[in-house]
């Protein structure tokens, strides 16, 4: 094989090599995009579910509060 050809051959399996990790990078970019987005849900989804837990407390307080009171009005 004459060094053109082989040179011709060496560039062409470059070429494809650098096509393959191309391809597998836009893969992974697209990957991460998703993951990001489903983190970014997730992250939505717990701030929802820490603000009506804070809720829930604020009701809790509220209720044993008023538990109490009418426990001490009742002479209990």
């Amino acid at each position: 094989m004459s060094d053109s050809a082989a040179s011709q051959t060496q560039s062409s399996k470059l070429s494809q090599a650098v096509d393959r990790l191309l391809e597998s990078y836009l893969e992974m970019k697209k990957r991460v995009e998703t993951l990001e987005k489903e983190m970014e849900e997730k992250d939505k989804r717990i701030k929802e579910l820490e603000d009506r837990l804070l809720e829930v407390e604020i009701w809790e307080e509220d209720i044993v509060s008023k538990i109490q009171d009418a426990l001490n009005n009742n002479g209990l």
